[in-house]
């Protein structure tokens, strides 16, 4: 019976042996995952900037990822890779640079600007959307970790993107449907607002938080258009080449 009890004991030190070596050779080989830029408004996958709001002067912008580790930091630089995933591709090399890739000595992550090109060949960005995903790759350095962080997906244009709060509240039957020329006329005379910062949107609900704001905001762009109007020669255009109008009930 005691030679029975030694048998397995013996077996459970064994394993126990067995599983802590391979705790270690796991954490000997730290991963690396990819995420956005809070700073940029990225969502968990992806990112989405328009050079439409930037000086026509303005050829290229910086897109950041961020690659995060895993594991004990190192106390000397470490490089890591990136590639390109096709199928979530619609440019080349020739529309975008990456930046430094490598982890700095004792950090956790690090920032790297993918810089875009305002002009891709093949595409016209007044219409289409450019679209460049990147995935993390293993090398000497480090694996791959989480399959939902493998990859993130950068997309850009030149044209006005409706933002959020457009619709969220009501905006649309208040105040006239999204249109390019509608919006470029807030950010131009009004400024480039967010009525989520403003109050006049809960973020929350997404419903009015104040409708006398609401009012207020959309009598205001009324008078600023009709004040545009009496001083230019031509009346301010919307999409269509017709005379631009902010009010209730409107179609275009």
């Amino acid at each position: 019976m005691k030679l029975w009890i030694y048998i397995l004991l013996i077996a459970c030190v064994g394993g126990l042996i067995a599983c802590e070596n391979e705790k270690n050779t796991f954490s000997d080989q730290p991963s690396i995952y990819i995420k956005g830029d809070p700073d940029q408004q990225a969502t968990a996958d992806s990112v989405l900037f328009s050079f439409k709001k930037s000086d026509k002067t303005v050829e290229t912008y910086d897109l950041n990822v961020v690659i995060y580790t895993t594991g004990v930091v190192s106390e000397y630089p470490r490089t890591f890779e990136l590639e390109v995933v096709s199928e979530g591709t619609n440019v080349t090399s020739d529309d975008y640079s990456i930046g430094k890739m490598e982890l700095p000595a004792g950090a956790y992550y690090a920032t790297v600007p993918i810089t875009v090109n305002r002009t891709v060949g093949g595409l016209d960005l007044t219409q289409e959307i450019a679209t460049l995903t990147l995935r993390v790759k293993a090398n000497e350095n480090f694996e791959v970790g989480a399959e939902e962080y493998m990859q993130f997906k950068l997309c850009w244009c030149d044209y006005l993107i409706q933002p959020a709060w457009w619709t969220l509240y009501g905006f649309t039957s208040d105040a006239g449907p999204f249109t390019q020329a509608r919006y470029q006329f807030i950010l131009d005379y009004y400024g480039d607002v967010d009525l989520f910062e403003m109050g006049i949107v809960d973020p929350i609900t997404g419903y009015a938080a104040d409708y006398n704001k609401q009012y207020a905001f959309i009598a205001e762009l009324i008078e600023l258009l009709n004040e545009y109007n009496a001083t230019h020669e031509e009346p301010y255009l919307n999409d269509n080449e017709e005379p631009l109008e902010f009010g209730s009930g409107l179609t275009y």
